[in-house]
């Protein structure tokens, strides 16, 4: 079944850390999360990209684009927390460029 496209698509930046309980995850278990996510967020019409982030104040950065509604994405976040082993940030956008614009002048 195809999923409808809203006319702005929202898009997801997903600020990910690993809980006390996710930093001593086997990757084995870190896996069976990402797959499970993935296939979330493909059944939503979407895809995502994972970008780890070392050094930083997140652990990894996910970009969600695609997804059917905002919901999803606030369904995808609850997932995401879910097993207990990482804490997210949602920010939303959309897939619509921003438009060229002159410099702020003071």
């Amino acid at each position: 079944m195809a999923v409808d496209k809203p006319a702005i698509e929202p898009v997801g930046i997903l600020l990910i850390t690993f809980t006390e309980k996710g930093s001593h995850s086997s990757e084995k278990e870190r896996t069976k999360e990402r797959n499970e996510i993935t296939a979330y967020v493909r059944g939503a019409g979407g895809q995502c990209q994972l970008f780890q982030t070392p050094g930083t104040v997140y652990d990894f950065v996910s970009l969600v684009t695609g997804v059917s509604s905002v919901a999803a994405l606030f369904e995808l976040l609850a997932l995401i927390e879910s097993g207990g082993n990482v804490k997210a940030q949602l920010l939303l956008g959309s897939d619509k460029s921003v438009p060229s614009h002159r410099p702020f002048k003071g």
